[in-house]
């Protein structure tokens, strides 16, 4: 039986590493953003509470990776993690570009809004904890909801943008 003592965080951090490269080299915004996602909100509240959970419970619980099924779930989670980081290589490539993070990409609308919500679902079953379970689905509601409406106002104000059409 292959048990790693308490190293459920690794899976925190190997999500967060692309992250924090923004304190070091922040986004470069565009006129049309505003500070309107920093206004107090349920759903803002929603996903500051989620995330705060999908980061600090991980930290809690042991990493099992002695069933096959665990092993199936984290070679899934491993390719939701790089195509995270695919979409990380492609903001950086394009110039950091606050849109690039709400661009489609792999047939997916918000993929790094979306990958990262699959990936703490994943997770919360990894670690078999209810609470991360939880902390995911309000992260889900909050990320997305924010991500859809950070979307739709940047295609409202460059209709140019390509952000509609899927391309890379």
């Amino acid at each position: 039986m292959m048990d790693i003592l308490h190293l459920g965080g690794i899976l925190t951090l190997l999500i967060l590493f692309p992250n924090l490269l923004l304190l070091a080299f922040p986004s470069k915004k565009s006129e049309s953003d505003s500070d309107s996602s920093n206004k107090f909100s349920v759903i803002v509240l929603l996903e500051r509470i989620g995330q705060a959970g999908c980061f600090v419970l991980p930290f809690l619980y042991r990493l099992n990776i002695s069933s096959t099924s665990n092993c199936v779930m984290i070679v899934v989670m491993a390719i939701l993690l790089f195509s995270y980081y695919a979409c990380w290589i492609r903001y950086w490539i394009n110039g950091r570009g606050v849109e690039w993070f709400y661009h489609p990409m792999f047939g997916m609308m918000l993929p790094m809004a979306v990958l990262p919500v699959l990936y703490f679902l994943l997770a919360s079953i990894v670690l078999q904890s209810i609470w991360l379970f939880i902390a995911a689905i309000a992260f889900a509601i909050g990320h997305l909801t924010e991500s859809w409406k950070q979307y739709r106002k940047i295609v409202h104000a460059n209709p140019e943008n390509k952000l509609h059409d899927g391309s890379v």
